[in-house]
């Protein structure tokens, strides 16, 4: 559940950094315009990191836990 958990903060803080970056140097970028779900298109992106890190976390030590057995 540690990894889990650290996955998420890691996903959470990286999520907002991104799209932070991409607001800032990318017109339009990453598809956060003022279009037609503005600030939720903002949430679901960082949702979407926040998956991807906790998956990776999950994946990553899983397999080293595999790897460690043989």
């Amino acid at each position: 559940m540690g990894i889990l958990r650290n996955g998420a903060i890691a996903g959470l803080v990286l999520g907002i950094a991104f799209v932070l970056i991409s607001r800032v140097f990318i017109l339009g970028g990453l598809s956060l315009g003022p279009g037609f779900l503005g600030i939720f298109d903002i949430f679901i992106v960082i949702i979407i990191y926040v998956i991807i890190f906790m998956a990776g976390a999950f994946v990553g030590d899983r397999l080293e836990c595999i790897l460690k057995k043989k």
